[in-house]
Formats: C-alpha cells, sequence, structure tokens
C-alpha cells in the first residue's frame, strides 16, 4: 500500500498496488476508484469503476493494444484497424 495526505485534509490517499497494477485508490477527498483485469486468449479485459459507480472497460489484443472502449453510458469506441506497412 502507499500512503499520502494533504496538510488541509484529514483523510489520507492510499493505493493499492499488486504486480505493479493499481487495484484500488482512494484520494484526498476519501472518493474510491477500483480497477481489476481478466487475461483472456486474445488480450486483455481491464474494468475502472469510479467513486460514483461509473465503468469503463478497455480491450486490449494480445500485444497489449486497445482494440475497444467502453465507457458507463454503453457507449463503445473501437480503435482504428491497423495497417500493415506495403
Amino acid at each position: 500500500m502507499r500512503y499520502s495526505s494533504v496538510p488541509t485534509s484529514t483523510i489520507t490517499a492510499e493505493s493499492v498496488v499488486l504486480d505493479g497494477f493499481v487495484r484500488s485508490q482512494k484520494d484526498t477527498a476519501g472518493i474510491t476508484t477500483t480497477a481489476t483485469r481478466a487475461y483472456t486468449a486474445s488480450g486483455m479485459v481491464l474494468t475502472q469503476t469510479d467513486g460514483r459507480g461509473n465503468t469503463t472497460t478497455t480491450v486490449t489484443d494480445i500485444a497489449g493494444r486497445t482494440t475497444s472502449v467502453t465507457d458507463a453510458a454503453g457507449n463503445v469506441i473501437m480503435a482504428p484497424k491497423l495497417r500493415t506497412p506495403g
């Protein structure tokens, strides 16, 4: 865990980091953001939920490139197709 504080706040910010991945983070206002990741055969799915319960999901391919992002409203943004030289 990492801790930090601001002199004007009685709340200590904290981050829970596992293998370099931030699992949860509480800011000095006391708002917590969480994140999960899951590996699939074709890449990784990263889900982040803010303090208001809004969830954003990012899907990557096996090389770690973002293929799509789904925002809290359910809007899906597809990454542009990768070009091959030629």
